[in-house]
């Protein structure tokens, strides 16, 4: 940039470049822009800037760089080693864009996890590998070793959730790792990894089953708490289990009444538009029902409709905010957009093939700026202070 025009620049006030030119600017333009000069830079990086952008473009619809994206991960065959990481670009034609996502850590993922403001979750290989990934800035940061997984005893397996603590604003990485011992003793140690503190803490024993449920189960992060399909200890019946990240305890969501119906197999949980969703398996009469509940916590307020667009691959729920809910069928490689409750009921969807090969399930995540180097940086600078350059 010439310089004459960097000291016109330079002129601007702060409150009129950053709140009305810069926080209005898609990510893409802002990496750019962070180039022009050192101040800029410090400006676009810093942590308030970032939260506010974030805040800015959820209320922006009317660019498709805002629109979300999907990440997914190509199932693994036998010799085939590598296994990356793609991102896919739905816009409001449901047309879609594919690139690969290249991170400084080798190419061997094999699950996302959730996401939150831009960050993913993602697991590199096995359980003891896990990453914090911004697909947008191609940032990474690898979590520490998960105590339960350092001591060489067999578990049945490890479930994972990612979300945001309002309350400490701060991000938070939730671990049930499950162990039936015997068909009455099955155990399910929770640990919490918060972002800023950098480390696991062991909360204690959850009062429910997992070692029932649908393998890898992810954790839906709705109101503060993540979510989770579980049985009862005591009669076995279907529930929807709850994490308060705030209150680092486990509560049960009221539940739709058709959970406990031998006709139906709950395939997993989901969020639509802010709201938990509960897709379940009909295999008697081979369709997907999809129950939303539109007021948190209130039984009364789950809504049910029906899919019946494919016959023999249950769906498995993607998290996408612009629309009514968006469904992947792994079994055939193809992401499913619905955009109303009528469509569902019909074969209008939208069907995007997005590969040739099955698919690990994926999620969506939005673009951002977020960083786990500030997050760490921010440790002793709170958030919540006002910045100098923004009001």
């Amino acid at each position: 940039m010439p310089t004459r025009m960097l000291n016109y620049i330079d002129l601007l006030p702060k409150e009129i470049l950053t709140e009305n030119i810069l926080i209005r600017l898609p990510v893409k333009y802002l990496g750019q822009c962070k180039c022009v000069s050192k101040p800029w830079n410090s400006l676009i990086s810093d942590p308030y800037f970032v939260k506010t952008h974030l805040i800015t473009t959820r209320t922006c619809n009317d660019d498709s760089d805002n629109n979300p994206k999907i990440i997914l991960i190509p199932k693994r065959y036998p010799g085939f080693d590598e296994c990356v990481l793609y991102s896919y670009s739905l816009d409001n034609n449901g047309m879609r864009i594919g690139s690969r996502l290249n991170f400084d850590c080798a190419d061997t993922w094999s699950r996302v996890w959730g996401s939150c403001d831009g960050f993913v979750l993602a697991q590199n290989g096995t359980w003891t590998s896990m990453y914090l990934l911004n697909p947008t800035t191609l940032e990474s940061k690898q979590l520490p070793v998960l105590p339960s997984l350092r001591s060489k005893d067999i578990r049945n397996g490890c479930m994972f959730g990612f979300g945001y603590d309002s309350g400490s604003d701060d991000y938070a990485v939730v671990a049930i790792s499950y162990r039936r011992f015997s068909s009455s003793i099955k155990v399910a140690r929770v640990y919490v990894y918060m972002l800023r503190k950098g480390y696991w803490d062991k909360i204690g024993l959850s009062p429910y089953d997992y070692t029932c449920c649908v393998p890898g189960g992810v954790g839906i992060s709705v109101g503060g708490c993540l979510h989770w399909l579980a049985k009862n200890v005591n009669d076995s019946s279907w529930l929807i289990s709850a994490f308060s990240l705030a209150k680092k305890e486990f509560s049960q969501v009221p539940s739709p009444y058709v959970l406990g119906s031998s006709r139906l197999r709950p395939s997993s949980l989901g969020v639509t538009k802010g709201c938990l969703c509960l897709i379940n398996w009909v295999h008697v009469i081979l369709i997907s029902e999809v129950w939303v509940m539109k007021d948190y916590g209130v039984v009364d307020s789950w809504v049910k409709f029906s899919m019946d667009i494919y016959k023999t691959y249950p769906l498995l729920p993607l998290h996408l905010q612009q629309r009514n809910l968006v469904e992947m069928d792994c079994g055939r490689s193809c992401v499913v957009v619905v955009t109303d409750e009528e469509e569902a009921k019909s074969d209008n969807c939208d069907k995007v093939i997005i590969s040739q090969s099955r698919l690990e399930p994926g999620i969506t995540y939005v673009k951002s700026l977020v960083s786990s180097k500030n997050e760490d940086a921010h440790q002793k600078d709170k958030r919540g202070r006002r910045s100098k350059t923004i009001k």
